[in-house]
């Protein structure tokens, strides 16, 4: 029998380490949309897995003693230990920084990192990251100076947008750009969209 599994819904009562989930409490849960078949889980998407040295936009959602939570848009909550720190992180506050570390059950270290000002943050595929930056971040330096708006573009699918006069313009142009990044010509259609609806 096959049933349909949502990220975050339970697997198996048991720890079983194999891609695409995540083991919480001894149980093991799904990371992305996928099938269960017996003892089998077959996902129906590509999960971002983490790697050292990539960059991440973060969200703080949770002040500890010892750091700093951090939600990067994986099962696994990201983490910035007070140590590493000087600045003062505020529940709602935006971060982009570099993984550090990555342990075994795929939780996140964040290392080197800067406090990002208000903004706003697109969730995106992450497939879609490398066409939305472009060859040596040309199509993201392309958003940037048609809008106006600082933008940081994270492995991990989250977009840090700035706040500026084109702020919308910006986000719709990521959208047509993850709508139509298997299209050729890509850039030329994104430059002639830009200067039409600024």
């Amino acid at each position: 029998m096959e049933d349909i599994i949502l990220p975050g819904e339970k697997l198996w009562d048991k720890e079983i380490r194999i891609n695409n989930t995540f083991i919480e409490n001894g149980e093991t849960y799904a990371a992305v949309v996928g099938m269960k078949r017996g003892d089998r889980f077959i996902p129906l998407e590509n999960a971002y897995s983490p790697k050292f040295g990539d960059n991440m936009i973060g969200i703080v959602i949770e002040e500890k003693r010892q750091g700093f939570n951090i939600d990067i848009n994986l099962a696994s909550r990201g983490f910035i230990s007070a140590r590493n720190t000087r600045i003062q992180l505020m529940e709602g506050d935006f971060i982009y920084g570099k993984i550090d570390r990555v342990d075994e059950f795929g939780a996140v270290d964040i290392g080197e990192f800067k406090r990002l000002s208000k903004g706003r943050i697109m969730e995106v595929p992450p497939s879609k990251v490398p066409r939305i930056i472009g060859k040596k971040f040309s199509m993201v330096d392309l958003v940037e100076d048609k809008t106006g708006c600082q933008i940081y573009v994270g492995n991990n699918g989250y977009i840090w947008i700035g706040e500026g006069k084109h702020l919308p313009l910006a986000i719709a142009s990521i959208e047509k750009i993850i709508k139509e990044a298997h299209i050729p010509g890509l850039t030329d259609r994104i430059t002639k969209y830009l200067e039409k609806n600024r």
